[in-house]
């Protein structure tokens, strides 16, 4: 039996999330704001709204910044910094994950 302390913390954490559930967290500070976070925000939800997957996505904004504003604009899915993230990016990222087409 493997015992909890030699799990890596990420796999660890994937265990309390529930399975199939992707979590975006759109940086909305300051400079990703100017750099387009707000266009990223309304495409995550308007793309989960149209598959009807709400379920399996939640999409939310920080509160404050995420820290990578050299790379803005900035988000976290499932735990994952990405940055420079363009419409396209984003796109490509919620087609691999099956929640655009």
């Amino acid at each position: 039996m493997v015992q909890r302390a030699q799990i890596p913390a990420s796999v660890a954490c994937q265990h309390h999330q529930q399975p199939d559930r992707h979590v975006f967290v759109v940086c909305n500070g300051e400079t990703c704001q100017h750099a387009g976070s707000r266009k990223l925000l309304e495409l995550l939800r308007l793309q989960t709204r149209k598959r009807q997957c709400d379920h399996d996505v939640r999409v939310s904004s920080s509160r404050k910044c995420i820290g990578h504003c050299t790379a803005a604009p900035a988000m976290v899915e499932d735990g994952r910094i990405l940055r420079w993230v363009s419409e396209r990016r984003l796109r490509s990222e919620l087609l691999r994950l099956g929640i655009s087409s």
